[in-house]
């Protein structure tokens, strides 16, 4: 059974949840570190996993894949085929969700 809203109630996903949410305004979001945080969420994602928190999207998707999408060096790095491939990945099948896409329209 998925988790009751994006945040859900399970303490342990809520405190990974707030890990990722913190990870964009700091290591994501700061031009010297991008290039190592970029790394280190293709790391994480690896060639399986399909969300950031557990089997359901969450807060934590939509927060990162946000700002990756607004951020000019990801726009940079995918834009010259350069883009490590398990966030490629995990990045196309988020913007690809209809919620996603409708945020993203707007």
């Amino acid at each position: 059974m998925p988790p009751k809203g994006l945040y859900g109630n399970d303490i342990n996903l809520r405190t990974e949840m707030d890990h990722w949410m913190t990870y964009t305004m700091g290591p994501l979001s700061c031009p010297k570190e991008f290039m190592s945080a970029v790394e280190y969420l293709d790391a994480y994602i690896g060639k399986e996993r399909k969300y950031l928190v557990g089997d359901h999207v969450s807060v934590a998707d939509y927060v990162v894949v946000g700002s990756l999408f607004t951020n000019g060096y990801w726009k940079d790095l995918t834009g010259s085929n350069k883009a490590p491939s398990n966030l490629l990945r995990w990045f196309n099948g988020m913007i690809s969700l209809p919620e996603v896409k409708s945020i993203l329209a707007s």
